[in-house]
């Protein structure tokens, strides 16, 4: 007895997008200003991901850690200049991006409010506090790489299933 193996084409319809731990931001940044707060290492990581972006970084931090000394030093693209100054409302003027790193909510709250209230930043103003529902908060840059993989994955496969039925 010969077993017809052929498929048959299905109505199904492609499944849409699923529910996501955290929304990815894909801005265009190449050539234009992004301001840093804060010098912890948290800070250089931010910093790190706007360089390689190609960003012109500015950070502005009193202490400054290793780790961000030499990421300015050798940045991955785009240039990283430290400032040893606290962050300003002016520092904020005329940026594409601001970032805050900070390690308690009100600081964090506070640079928000001044980044939007520069009015100039044209693309988003992100302040990473300890509250995760501040705004936002990434703790580092291989759980955010692990949880996009593990969303697409699901994606795939089940566009994928939903072509084989």
């Amino acid at each position: 007895m010969a077993i017809d193996n052929r498929r048959t084409p299905s109505e199904a319809k492609p499944a849409r997008m699923g529910a996501l731990a955290r929304l990815p931001v894909f801005l265009s940044l190449d050539g234009k200003r992004a301001v840093v707060a804060g010098g912890s290492p948290a800070a250089a990581w931010k910093a790190e991901l706007l360089s390689a972006s190609g960003a012109r970084v500015e950070v502005y931090a009193t202490d400054i850690c290793d780790e961000l000394q030499q990421l300015a030093a050798d940045p991955p693209r785009g240039a990283i200049v430290i400032n040893r100054c606290p962050w300003s409302a002016d520092a904020l003027k005329n940026a594409a991006v601001a970032i805050g790193a900070f390690e308690d909510d009100n600081r964090a709250a506070a640079f928000a409010s001044a980044a939007r209230a520069a009015g100039d930043i044209d693309n988003a103003s992100l302040s990473f506090g300890q509250d995760a529902g501040l705004i936002g908060s990434i703790k580092s840059v291989r759980e955010v790489v692990d949880e996009i993989v593990a969303e697409a994955t699901e994606v795939i496969k089940d566009r994928l299933q939903s072509l084989l039925r």
